[in-house]
């Protein structure tokens, strides 16, 4: 183990999460050891416990670290005005956020995140559902009342789909493209750029969802979502 510099409790804190989190992303939670951990961050296991009572209590706390700008990006789409407008603004933004990580913590990677989702779907998907439970309320409600207003408004087709599956089907696409392109050399060979098929993925979504053409085309402005996609996140 090499000479450690001395920290503040703080900072020690902060050096033990981020040795763990590569090692969590890469081996899941069953897979990783205290000991790893210890050696990854340079201190003993019982120093590590003087921070964290155990492996549980440390692998929550990286699952807040995750949830933190996510929660607050979910808090400002929920103030805006229910609609076929901020119905197509959310799925934008959702599709970008999960495939690209636009406004990821810097603490942990984009595809860090990814991986610590699979693991723990391989595993008993504890640390998945803490992470989606975070903010699953804001979003059934906030994409729940944007559907409403768009059927009431006559741009939704009639739909045989229950509302709850038409936003998770749409989170799931976004996820699914995510994982594919998780390796360097991506898993589909689209034949197009990614940010295309990111589009074309919310444009699939939308339709999927129940909205008519007509009502995509009269809201769907791609460089007006870029920008709102840019103001919410700080982005490109």
């Amino acid at each position: 183990m090499g000479k450690n510099p001395r920290l503040s409790a703080e900072e020690r804190r902060q050096s033990i999460l981020a040795a763990a989190v590569p090692l969590f992303a890469q081996r899941g939670f069953k897979g990783t050891t205290t000991k790893e951990i210890a050696r990854a961050a340079e201190v003993s296991e019982a120093l590590l416990y003087r921070h964290f009572p155990n492996k549980e209590t440390l692998y929550r706390e990286i699952k807040d670290i995750t949830c933190g700008s996510k929660e607050e990006h979910s808090k400002m789409m929920a103030e805006l005005e229910p609609g076929t407008s901020t119905l197509i603004h959310a799925i934008y933004f959702l599709m970008h956020v999960i495939i690209h990580g636009d406004g990821q913590d810097s603490e942990i990677s984009h595809n860090n995140l990814h991986r610590l989702m699979v693991n723990s779907y391989l595993e008993d998907g504890s640390f998945a559902r803490m992470f989606l439970e975070e903010n699953i309320k804001i979003w059934e409600e906030m994409l729940g009342a944007c559907i409403a207003a768009a059927e009431e408004s006559g741009d939704m087709v009639d739909h045989w789909i229950d509302v709850p599956c038409r936003w998770w089907l749409a989170h799931h696409i976004a996820v699914s493209i995510a994982i594919l392109n998780m390796p360097e050399e991506t898993v589909i060979p689209y034949g197009i750029e990614m940010e295309k098929v990111v589009d074309q993925a919310v444009l699939f979504a939308l339709r999927g969802m129940g909205l008519t053409d007509e009502a995509i085309k009269n809201h769907y402005n791609p460089a007006a979502l870029a920008m709102f996609k840019k103001q919410l996140t700080g982005k490109r």
